[in-house]
């Protein structure tokens, strides 16, 4: 039985970014090409509609490209739990961002 995997905005946005100059996200660009291309095999990936909403926002030939990459992979139905799951987590991400970032 293959193992079941969310594929998260952030993956598809490091999958398709132009090469980043920035050594920690080139590491995060190369690491998810790599999984992409041979790891993502051996597994079950599923999507939700909220990633196909956040793939298709911003530069129109960039989401193009997002979406592409997506088109293979199933979408998920929204169920209650995902709401009750995503008010929950927003509030902790959005802290969790802030602190990421000077103040200045």
């Amino acid at each position: 039985m293959q193992r079941k995997v969310y594929i998260e905005t952030s993956v598809i946005s490091y999958l398709t970014a132009r090469p980043s100059s920035d050594s920690i996200k080139s590491a995060c660009q190369q690491i998810t090409r790599l999984w992409w291309d041979a790891g993502r095999a051996s597994v079950l990936a599923f999507i939700s509609p909220y990633v196909v909403e956040e793939v298709s926002a911003g530069d129109p030939l960039a989401a193009l490209e997002r979406i592409e990459a997506l088109r293979a992979i199933p979408v998920l139905p929204i169920a209650p739990e995902i709401l009750e799951l995503a008010e929950f987590l927003l509030p902790v991400a959005t802290n969790c961002r802030n602190s990421l970032h000077p103040l200045n």
